[in-house]
């Protein structure tokens, strides 16, 4: 197995992609990441080419062995191997690198820690791999939880006066970002975050059809979701979800769901997935509502340097 390189063009990520794809394919225990996550990831970010510079790739030959995303603003490194080098040498070496690689520049920026997420509370390979490389795992999970496409879907309405519907466009990134502004209590100034909505809107992963909203009586955004299918898998993520504060406890964050359920649907999906935090019950209680049941719980593994 070669070295490293770093991430060099959309190639890459249809590589990338496929990897995580044939890892929820063979569902041999550990978690991989649904390619939506990915896109969300890489391309909403203020400068995409940026992130994309700490992507690395191993290659065994013509195949993709594995490759690495390391996030310097959250001291994290995420490390997806092909499922077939499960638990081998070269996947300790590739999570050896990658951690070694980000301690390295952690270090340098005054950092107390690295961590690792994503890491099946189940996945008794990765977990002690990591024990042993002297990470232990946070208190608290990720939920993951799904919900069956294969029945007739149920009606989850909008009130009165509310409309569900896609994004129309680039002239809507500013109605767009300001609910997730809200939502998600973002400490930036609203011009730099309706950019970087503007500038996702322009990414190559990004669906307009999937990008879909609430539209309120007075016509402004009020809830919103982003849908992502998968293709080999069928099953279709919602990443991610929120409701204008002044507009929550109406039902709208369901209804957006509902809207993004019936269009996976249409797409061929069969499931449906979701992950909440298990400290935001109100979360929890939205996609319960829309018919998700939790499936598994997600660690973060932490190490100090």
């Amino acid at each position: 197995m070669r070295r490293p390189r770093r991430y060099r063009s959309l190639q890459d990520l249809a590589r990338m992609r496929a990897l995580l794809m044939a890892g929820r394919r063979a569902a041999k225990g550990s978690y991989y990441v649904h390619i939506g996550d990915l896109n969300w990831w890489l391309f909403y970010s203020e400068k995409p080419a940026d992130l994309l510079w700490h992507v690395y790739l191993w290659e065994q030959g013509d195949q993709l062995a594995g490759w690495a995303l390391l996030s310097l603003q959250w001291r994290t490194f995420d490390v997806f191997v092909h499922p077939a080098l499960r638990g081998s040498a070269q996947a300790i070496e590739m999570y050896a690198w990658a951690q070694a690689r980000l301690t390295s520049v952690v270090r340098d920026l005054g950092g107390q820690d690295i961590r690792t997420m994503w890491i099946d509370e189940q996945d008794q390979a990765v977990g002690e791999m990591l024990l042993e490389q002297g990470f232990a795992p946070e208190e608290g999970a990720m939920l993951v939880m799904e919900r069956s496409l294969a029945q007739r879907l149920p009606s989850f309405s909008a009130p009165q006066g509310y409309d569900v519907r896609n994004v129309a466009g680039e002239d809507e990134a500013a109605a767009r970002a300001q609910p997730s502004h809200a939502a998600f209590k973002s400490s930036w100034e609203i011009e730099r975050y309706i950019r970087r909505y503007r500038n996702f809107m322009r990414a190559p992963v990004y669906m307009p059809d999937l990008d879909l909203v609430t539209i309120a009586p007075d016509g402004r955004h009020a809830s919103f979701c982003l849908c992502w299918p998968d293709p080999v898998n069928k099953i279709g993520l919602f990443e991610p979800v929120g409701t204008h504060p002044q507009y929550q406890r109406l039902g709208l964050g369901r209804a957006v769901m509902g809207e993004g359920l019936r269009r996976l649907q249409a797409r061929g999906m069969t499931h449906a997935m979701v992950c909440a935090e298990m400290d935001n019950p109100a979360a929890q209680a939205l996609y319960a509502s829309a018919g998700f049941e939790t499936i598994g719980r997600l660690l973060t593994y932490v190490k100090p340097i």
